[in-house]
């Protein structure tokens, strides 16, 4: 039998069999196969993610992928993150700046279906290309720049005060001592640091001003000092006061001219102004020691000029012994004969030959010793003086004046002499008083107030170890003159 004829029978049974049941089975099997045909023609058709990729899968920072993809079944559809609800079919640009898994989910009444896809982001080598200060020495009080530059971070901070910043920029800083400021970059697991230091200079103090009102005063009279210092740790004047605050005045009974010396210090060095209070009929103070020294040369001087009155005294008896000499051979000539004449004028002649010897031997000791003082006198140069020059003319108030001239080999200290011209009386301080001498300056360099808006002059002198003076300076002149800016302050000073 062929197959088509087993097909055949096969059927013809089944139809056989459907005949012999009941009419109700019938109908029942009816109902139900148009029930599952209905329901078959109904339902949707099953969900199915045809594709999801990116392209290109991997990127660098700042690069762009695009995904695409394709889905049947359904018209639901999200792709996170931050993309949201999109068409079965489609294309989107990320740029993602890590490496990021997207998430397709696809979904109907029945069924859900998800699908993923990752662009990974290649990551950029953490490097800081840069981390300075436009200058790395500022004063006190100055704001310099930090200015940085970082690759591949995502977390950049500044320490100490400043905190978490961008990968570049600037940032103005006030330090009020040396700092020392670290840079911390991060990304993932990597990790990098980099330091600036600022130093922070330290500066000198400032004498704003250092005045007394009354310059001269008279014997039992007082002045007041007044004062006003800034950037200072301490201030003292001397002598007699100690130290004071950064301002203020102080009430001062000097018994004679007297140099008042105000010094200001700080980290960073110390600052000193001198103020002259005048006592009239006295000596200035700084004078005393340096007068000491002016007596000791005098005595020199007269010791000089005993050895040249010595000298003349032995000058005076060699002639008078010569002169007695000659007498004496002449009486002996006229009393004796001519052989004793002959020997007391050999013996006249060896006294007068000795006495001239001696005075030989005196001279000889004097030009010694004079050559010895001169050599001694110029062992030690004279100091070139700098500033202010011979005619320099100020008008600035209050009148702080300093003095400056070249080092000299072998000096130990050097001292100044400063001389005040007063128009009342036409003359200059040191022609009535002693001079206004400043001695064992240990710097090329002096301050000092001159106390009125008058005419001045000063030279120097360098002091070796054993005390040995050089020759003075010539004299330098200065001059100071009344501005419309400080008429009445030097009104007030006069």
């Amino acid at each position: 039998m062929s197959g088509i004829d087993r097909e055949r029978e096969l059927w013809d049974k089944l139809k056989n069999s459907w005949n012999s049941l009941p009419e109700i089975i019938k109908l029942t099997g009816s109902i139900l196969g148009i029930i599952i045909a209905f329901n078959t023609l109904l339902s949707p058709a099953p969900i199915e993610i045809d594709s999801f990729d990116s392209s290109p899968e991997l990127i660098e920072v700042g690069g762009n992928s695009t995904l695409s993809w394709g889905v049947s079944g359904t018209t639901d559809i999200s792709i996170e993150p931050g993309i949201g609800i999109e068409n079965p079919e489609g294309t989107f640009e990320v740029s993602p700046t890590e490496t990021t898994t997207y998430k397709l989910t696809a979904s109907n009444d029945d069924d859900e279906k998800v699908d993923f896809c990752t662009v990974t982001v290649e990551e950029e080598a953490l490097v800081i290309n840069s981390f300075d200060a436009e200058t790395d020495l500022v004063g006190e009080g100055n704001s310099p720049v930090l200015k940085w530059d970082v690759s591949g971070a995502k977390n950049v901070t500044i320490e100490p005060d400043i905190g978490s910043v961008d990968p570049v920029g600037t940032v103005s800083v006030s330090p009020a001592e040396t700092t020392t400021y670290q840079l911390k970059a991060s990304s993932g697991d990597q990790e990098e640091i980099a330091s600036c230091l600022i130093s922070v200079e330290n500066k000198l103090p400032s004498i704003d001003s250092f005045n007394a009102d009354s310059d001269v005063i008279g014997t039992g009279n007082s002045s007041n000092l007044v004062w006003q210092v800034s950037s200072a740790e301490k201030v003292f004047i001397e002598p007699d006061i100690g130290t004071v605050g950064l301002n203020g005045s102080q009430h001062v009974f000097p018994n004679e001219t007297t140099d008042y010396t105000l010094i200001a210090t700080n980290e960073a060095g110390s600052v000193e102004a001198t103020k002259v209070v005048f006592v009239e009929g006295s000596s200035p103070s700084g004078s005393i020691v340096e007068g000491s020294s002016s007596s000791g040369s005098t005595s020199s001087d007269s010791s000089s000029d005993s050895t040249s009155s010595g000298l003349s005294s032995s000058d005076s008896t060699s002639s008078d012994s010569t002169s007695s000499d000659s007498t004496s051979s002449d009486s002996t000539s006229s009393d004796s004969n001519s052989s004793d004449s002959t020997s007391l004028d050999s013996t006249s002649l060896d006294s007068t030959s000795s006495d001239s010897n001696s005075s030989d031997s005196t001279s000889l000791d004097s030009s010694s010793s004079n050559s010895t003082s001169s050599e001694s006198t110029q062992s030690i140069s004279i100091p070139k003086q700098l500033y202010p020059a011979d005619g320099t003319v100020f008008n600035h108030s209050p009148r702080l004046t300093t003095l400056e001239w070249e080092a000299v080999p072998d000096a130990a200290s050097y001292a100044v002499e400063i001389d005040y011209y007063s128009n009342e009386t036409g003359t200059w301080l040191s022609d009535f008083k002693e001079p206004w001498i400043v001695s064992d300056i240990n710097e090329t360099i002096y301050t000092f107030e001159f106390p009125d808006a008058e005419k001045g002059r000063w030279r120097v002198w360098a002091v070796d170890a054993a005390d040995q003076e050089s020759d003075k300076s010539e004299w330098l002149n200065f001059n100071y003159v009344v501005s419309a800016e400080n008429s009445s302050m030097s009104s007030n000073d006069a």
